[in-house]
């Protein structure tokens, strides 16, 4: 029997930890998350994250955002990207602001209290991103999509995802 859970990222994020639930799908590899979850071996697909912004805001490169507002969601890998890894290799004064989910961040977005917002890839899919918000091309962090369970899950549960991820990339149908 599977029972679904309905949360925020970072509740289920918090969940997973507490071994709460079993497995949580979209889950962006770190070594800090490999320390703390066992991952599948087979990527589900590849994703990265990209700076996303009103009309009126030029940004053609990741030193642009320098002086910048930037929106992510609170816990995500998106938040440790820009304050670990950006903010400090670039040396950029920018001001990070978390949200619990994208309709929070869009919403800020659009009400100026964000300059920027970084998300995945497949924002720009959902219906959050209408015409007034254009992706950058500003591209950070490509990185595969796994599959997480809480570090003390039998192995064989992630073996069994890695069967049938197998199978699904193999038909071609």
């Amino acid at each position: 029997d599977i029972e679904y859970r309905e949360a925020k990222w970072f509740e289920l994020y918090e969940m997973l930890i507490n071994g709460e639930i079993d497995v949580l799908p979209d889950v962006g590899y770190s070594i800090k998350r490999d320390s703390i979850f066992t991952f599948n071996n087979l990527s589900v697909i590849c994703s990265w994250l990209e700076c996303f912004h009103k009309k009126d805001v030029e940004l053609n490169t990741i030193l642009d955002i320098d002086g910048m507002r930037i929106g992510v969601l609170k816990g995500s890998l998106q938040e440790d990207i820009i304050r670990n890894d950006v903010q400090r290799k670039f040396d950029l004064n920018i001001e990070v602001f978390t949200y619990d989910c994208y309709a929070s961040t869009v919403k800020a977005l659009r009400q100026d209290k964000i300059d920027v917002m970084l998300a995945s890839r497949f924002f720009y899919f959902s219906s959050e991103c209408k015409n007034d918000i254009m992706p950058s091309g500003v591209i950070l962090n490509p990185n595969e999509l796994y599959f997480a369970f809480p570090d003390n899950i039998d192995r064989k549960m992630a073996s069994a995802f890695d069967r049938h991820i197998s199978d699904l990339k193999n038909n071609p149908d």
